[in-house]
C-alpha cells in the first residue's frame, strides 16, 4: 500500500527554522567544548536568532517526546529509498534486487510505503546538491530506510559435499532511522549465498520490519499527537511571521 499524503507540520517546522537561520555576512565559528560543538556568531542579532532557533528546536523535540504515541496496530509511514547496489552486482542481478526487496513490505499490515516516485525525487534532488553520504534526503514519513547491496568472497559450507569452500555472498546493510529522533536509528545486516538472493532479501527485509515496528515504532507519535504538534507549529509560525512584519 502506498502513502502519498504529506505530514504538513514537518514542513512548517522546517520553514520556521529557515526564516530564523538567515546569517547575512556574519562570521560563524564552531569550537568543541567538553566534547560538544559550540557555535558562535560575530553579529549579535544573528546570535540571538540562532539562539531562538535552538530553543524552538528543543521545544519541538520535547513536544514529540510528550506527544501521545501510536498503538502497536497503528500504521507506520516508511520511505524506502532505492538500494545502492554495487556495480559488479548490478550486472548479475539486472535491476531485480530493489523491486524484490520493496515487494516484501507492500502487503505488511502495519507498514505503509511512501509512493516510490516521491522518494526517488527527494533522493535525486539531494544528490544534486551534495553527496548522499554526507546528508540524507528527507521525505514526509515516520521512518526512512537507506540500504546497500554488495558481493564478497567468503567461506561457506556445502551441504552436498559436506565440506567448507569459497562462495560468493550477497551482503545487505541498512540504516533505519526515525524522522523524529535521530537516536532512534538501527543498523541492519544480512549475508547469504548470492544464488539464494530471494531468500537472503526476505530475511533482510524481515529484520528491517522488526526494527521499524519494535524498536522505532513505540516512540512514533499517534495521528492525534501529530495533529496537535502540527497545530502548535502552525501557531508558532504565524506568531513569528507577524513579529517579522512588525519589525519591517
Amino acid at each position: 500500500m502506498l502513502y502519498k499524503r504529506k505530514i504538513v507540520f514537518l514542513g512548517l517546522f522546517a520553514l520556521t527554522f529557515a526564516i530564523l537561520s538567515g546569517c547575512g555576512g556574519t562570521t560563524k565559528t564552531t569550537r568543541v567544548v567538553g566534547g560538544k560543538k559550540v557555535t558562535t556568531y560575530s553579529d549579535p542579532e544573528t546570535a540571538k536568532r540562532m539562539e531562538e532557533k535552538e530553543k524552538q528546536k528543543a521545544a519541538y523535540i520535547e513536544d514529540i517526546r510528550k506527544a501521545e504515541k501510536r498503538k502497536p496496530t497503528d500504521p507506520i509511514i516508511v520511505a524506502l529509498f532505492e538500494t545502492d547496489v554495487a556495480d559488479d552486482l548490478k550486472k548479475n542481478t539486472k535491476g531485480r534486487l530493489f523491486p524484490q526487496f520493496r515487494k516484501e513490505f507492500e502487503n505488511d499490515p502495519i507498514i505503509r510505503l511512501v509512493d516510490q516516485k516521491i522518494v526517488n525525487k527527494a533522493a535525486k534532488q539531494t544528490s544534486r546538491r551534495r553527496s548522499m553520504s554526507k546528508v540524507k534526503p528527507k521525505v514526509a514519513a515516520d521512518v526512512s530506510v537507506f540500504s546497500t547491496a554488495n558481493i564478497k568472497e567468503t567461506v561457506g559450507y556445502n551441504k552436498k559435499t559436506k565440506k567448507t569452500g569459497k562462495m560468493i555472498a550477497l551482503v545487505y546493510t541498512a540504516t533505519v532511522t526515525s524522522q523524529y529522533f535521530s537516536e532512534d536509528t538501527c543498523q541492519v545486516k544480512e549475508t547469504g549465498n548470492i544464488f539464494k538472493n530471494v531468500e537472503v532479501t526476505k530475511k533482510f527485509a524481515d529484520k528491517i520490519k522488526d526494527a521499524i515496528k519494535n524498536k522505532i515504532g513505540p516512540n512514533i507519535p499517534s495521528a492525534a499527537g501529530k495533529q496537535e504538534i502540527k497545530e502548535k507549529q502552525k501557531s508558532q509560525f504565524l506568531d513569528l511571521f507577524r513579529s517579522l512584519k512588525k519589525k519591517k
